[in-house]
């Protein structure tokens, strides 16, 4: 009756293959969304529309001494670097470490917002949303969570 209950080696073959497929799966498309939140707010940042390079001005509400634009450069860059990460030929436990924590970087920048009762609009997709159209309503009644959600999806 046992032996009735086990699984073949195939089986187990078939079920790590599948495993490796969905790990594989998660990478590409955690690295597809850090690529296209780079791409977006690198876009902005070269091309801004008027309304969104005057935000840039302003410095960054939780790293005060740095401006808005400094800090979107940041994100661009160590989104890149992750997707850089993700593709290379790196351990997949690396990879989930390095996803956790930029998750997380993302999160608690959102936490520290939402602490500090900053209540602008969200810059973390390069001002995109308003170059398709998105009022200014929608963006800032957004809760700060749906952002965080997004950002560390990934994660």
């Amino acid at each position: 009756m046992l032996a009735e209950n086990r699984l073949t080696d195939k089986q187990i073959k078939s079920f790590a293959m599948k495993a490796e497929q969905l790990q594989q799966a998660y990478f590409i498309a955690a690295s597809i969304m850090l690529a296209l939140t780079a791409l977006a707010k690198g876009f902005a940042l070269i091309w801004p529309s008027p309304d969104f390079s005057m935000q840039m001005m302003r410095f960054d509400p939780i790293f005060f001494f740095l401006s808005n634009q400094t800090m979107l450069w940041f994100a661009v860059l160590l989104e890149l670097a992750v997707c850089g990460l993700i593709f290379g030929r790196s351990e997949p436990h690396r990879k989930y470490q390095t996803l956790c924590w930029i998750g997380c970087l993302f999160v608690a920048y959102r936490i520290g917002l939402s602490a500090g009762n900053f209540s602008q609009p969200c810059l973390c997709l390069g001002g995109s949303l308003e170059r398709l159209g998105l009022s200014s309503a929608p963006r800032e009644t957004w809760p700060p969570s749906s952002c965080c959600s997004f950002c560390s999806l990934p994660a």
